[in-house]
């Protein structure tokens, strides 16, 4: 497996990647050079896992779309993508420059791997040989139904040098039962970025993602609450934009009253993780 993450220029120690059969590879510079330098080696390597940020991958596929060449992976098994949302543009974007199954993984830098789904085919499989699983309440520790938004909490089995027990990930979710057996259905990301309507109701991420799907010259995107009622939208295009269609598309789930501003920026930049954050709620900080 390559593992495409962000390390700042740590020298890696190659020998523990060789025992474990993973090679890292640092991101932080995602050029069109450092690119094509990516791919050379990947075609050449012929990993059978590639795992990363989809903002990462995002960017890799938009070089591959725009390249005069053929990139070929014939070994290729597997796309993992975690610590980001996957919206459904991107997992379109990544299948199809890859030609593969893409997982969707859940995990902490805590914990480890927590969950995993196969996009599009199942719900997020929990790692329950490792961790035991609740849902609970927003506003206290009782459990939540199947179905309603609740934190998601685990409990470590194995770790005994530090046991964490009913650690609150900090993410809201929901649970479904199937077979007798629970599994998550959604995971809406941090609790500190949920946003709200305009007239105080809480909102999944997911509401917000889902109506900036398919919308035209739209590169990147970066949806943020500044107030209540009150929002910014960041985007990065390629053309013009219907504003109309956009507001419309966003005032059907945040509300009629829903004050939103439109910037329109060269790029959305991502933290020092090289991770992009989507959903931003700054309301705490003003």
């Amino acid at each position: 497996m390559i593992q495409l993450r962000a390390y700042n220029g740590v020298e890696l120690d190659r020998k523990k990647d060789e025992e474990e059969n993973i090679y890292r590879y640092d991101i932080c510079d995602l050029s069109d050079t450092a690119i094509e330098r990516l791919l050379a080696w990947v075609e050449e390597w012929q990993p059978k896992i590639i795992f990363g940020y989809t903002s990462t991958l995002e960017s890799i596929c938009d070089y591959i779309a725009k390249s005069d060449r053929t990139y070929v992976f014939p070994q290729l098994h597997s796309i993992l993508v975690g610590a980001e949302i996957l919206t459904k543009e991107a997992a379109e974007k990544i299948s199809a420059a890859f030609h593969c199954p893409i997982y969707d993984r859940y995990s902490n830098m805590e914990m480890g791997i927590l969950a995993q789904r196969e996009l599009g085919k199942t719900n997020f499989q929990i790692n329950k040989s490792s961790y035991y699983f609740e849902v609970l309440k927003l506003d206290c520790d009782e459990p939540a139904d199947a179905g309603e938004l609740g934190r998601l909490v685990f409990t470590d089995l194995y770790n005994h040098a530090f046991p964490m027990i009913r650690y609150d990930t900090g993410d809201l979710g929901k649970y479904s039962i199937k077979n007798g057996e629970i599994e998550i259905a959604e995971v809406h990301g941090r609790k500190v970025d949920t946003v709200y309507s305009a007239d105080g109701e809480m909102l999944s991420p997911h509401s917000v993602t889902n109506k900036m799907w398919g919308i035209k010259n739209v590169l990147q995107w970066q949806f943020i609450q500044v107030d209540m009622g009150k929002y910014l939208l960041k985007i990065c295009r390629s053309g013009e934009t219907d504003e109309a269609d956009i507001l419309q598309r966003l005032q059907a789930v945040l509300g009629d009253r829903a004050r939103i501003d439109i910037q329109y920026v060269a790029d959305i930049p991502v933290s020092n993780s090289q991770k992009r954050r989507y959903i931003l709620n700054q309301m705490r900080k003003n």
